[in-house]
């Protein structure tokens, strides 16, 4: 009979969840969506194939909370942001991290529809700031302005260093905050 590692059966299963969908995200880092089996989640969990469903259902399940795990991480790194300035910084540290990667595969996978509205549902939300900041600057059209200050932030910050990427954009672009 498999150990328990919590003070609760049900503690131990929702940590094991949160294990199974963190080795789902980091796969999705790594290798993208055909990275995310039963088999390879299964073994960066410590779990048995079979195990593991009794923590998800499929692996369509499995890239789902992935991407949801990694959009939510990407939504409390971005959200404190005022400024430009402060959105893309923020932006371009989040593209280093495992959810950055992931997000990044998401957006270069073929999904289904259903998935792919989700997923830029969540961008949406996410660029609001920056529009808003857009706007209040006078600028037109600061939905695809967003969309490309977006790309180019998390481009940039897989590419170079934060630091180098934030002076390369500011080369690129100019100052992102008015003087």
């Amino acid at each position: 009979m498999p150990r328990i590692s919590a003070p609760s059966l049900a503690e131990h299963q929702s940590r094991q969840r949160a294990r199974v969908i963190d080795a789902a995200l980091e796969l999705l880092a790594e290798a993208g969506v055909a990275g995310v089996t039963p088999a390879a989640v299964g073994e960066r969990a410590g779990l048995s194939r079979s195990s593991l469903y009794q923590y998800v259902e499929s692996t369509a399940q499995l890239v789902a909370l992935a991407a949801t795990l990694a959009y939510e991480r990407r939504a409390r790194a971005l959200a404190p942001a005022v400024t430009m300035e402060e959105w893309v910084d923020r932006l371009l540290r989040f593209s280093r991290t495992p959810a950055g990667r992931a997000v990044v595969a998401l957006e270069r996978a073929v999904v289904p529809p259903e998935c792919r509205a989700a997923v830029e549902e969540w961008r949406a939300e996410q660029r609001e700031p920056l529009e808003k900041v857009l706007r209040e600057r006078g600028e037109s059209e600061e939905a695809d302005l967003a969309r490309l200050y977006e790309a180019l932030a998390e481009s940039a910050g897989r590419l170079a260093g934060v630091a180098r990427a934030r002076s390369l954009l500011a080369r690129m672009l100019g100052p992102l905050e008015e003087k």
